[in-house]
């Protein structure tokens, strides 16, 4: 990315002699023409589970501005509940992923159905479905692009 300088940021001394660099100026102007940020929103967490108790998310990143829970359905099945429409159709990425490499749970993914639920998996070898039961043993990212 080009960075230009806008008239104004170099000053004239007093003396009469130029090329004095007016480090606030640019500063201020830099910070008020850089894009406001990136072209997602994300919610990222690692999710832990005990026997059959709901997941608890520990939140790592959350620029969505919504609070995001994971009531368990049955075993293996755990729903994404967002408390505002949050989850744009068509412009929303999940990724949810077994970082835990000591348990037996496979994750089959996530998706998400409309603009405040969706839905995770996971599986054993056989692709029974299974509570992953791990200590923040599973990775998700939830991307929602504008």
């Amino acid at each position: 990315m080009s960075i230009f300088i806008k008239a104004g940021l170099w000053l004239e001394k007093k003396t009469g002699y130029k090329g004095e660099f007016n480090l606030t100026k640019f500063v201020e102007n830099l910070i008020a023409t850089t894009p406001s940020g990136l072209p997602y929103k994300v919610y990222t967490a690692l999710l832990s589970q005990t026997g059959t108790n709901n997941p608890l998310a520990t939140v790592l990143e959350n620029t969505t501005g919504a609070n995001i829970t994971f009531p368990k359905q049955f075993a293996g099945q755990y729903q994404i509940i967002s408390d505002v429409p949050v989850f744009t159709i068509g412009k929303t990425f999940c990724i949810v992923t077994n970082n835990n490499s000591s348990t037996s749970t496979y994750i089959a993914g996530g998706g998400m159905y409309d603009e405040t639920e969706g839905i995770i998996q996971s599986f054993d070898n056989t692709f029974a479905q299974i509570d992953f039961q791990c200590n923040n043993g599973i990775y998700l990212e939830i991307r929602v692009y504008n």
